[in-house]
């Protein structure tokens, strides 16, 4: 078989909050604007986020609990963009049930609470853990970074 004959599937995305990165990250997905990526489910608490969906992204499931969205076989990995506060705990319950996660920035608000999740990231090393620096490429970060003594 040739390189040209494998198909690559695509990686069936969750996303964990649909507030306005949430709602820009799963708009990107759903109209295929991320070659290799397909939304499959997104969650919120939000009432009017789940009509949104209905309308929007007519074929993706919707939770209101992110838990169950972590319970879906159609997701294999999730984006997180809940809450900076609430973003190691999904994490962590995200790679326990085996699922790749991307986290927005910052990933905690405490650097206590980083142990166990470096934990199971270690112990789950066949799973791909990234956080989301948007940033990092501004000009404006790029001149203040050249400000810091090392």
């Amino acid at each position: 078989m040739s390189l040209k004959e494998v198909q690559v599937l695509p990686i069936k995305v969750g996303i964990v909050g649909l507030g306005l990165q949430g709602s820009k990250y799963a708009s990107l997905i759903y109209d295929r604007q991320v070659k290799g990526m397909q939304l499959t489910a997104v969650s919120s608490r939000s009432t009017e986020k789940r009509d949104y969906v209905q309308e929007r992204f007519k074929d993706v499931l919707f939770y209101h609990d992110y838990r169950d969205l972590l319970n879906e076989s159609l997701v294999d990995a999730v984006i997180i963009c809940v809450p900076h506060f609430q973003h190691v705990a999904v994490a962590i319950e995200a790679l326990s049930r085996n699922k790749h996660v991307l986290a927005e920035k910052p990933l905690s608000v405490h650097t206590k609470e980083l142990e166990p999740l470096r934990q199971i990231a270690e112990q789950k090393s066949d799973l791909c853990f990234g956080i989301i620096f948007n940033q990092r490429t501004k000009p404006a970060v790029s001149k203040t970074e050249g400000f810091i003594v090392k």
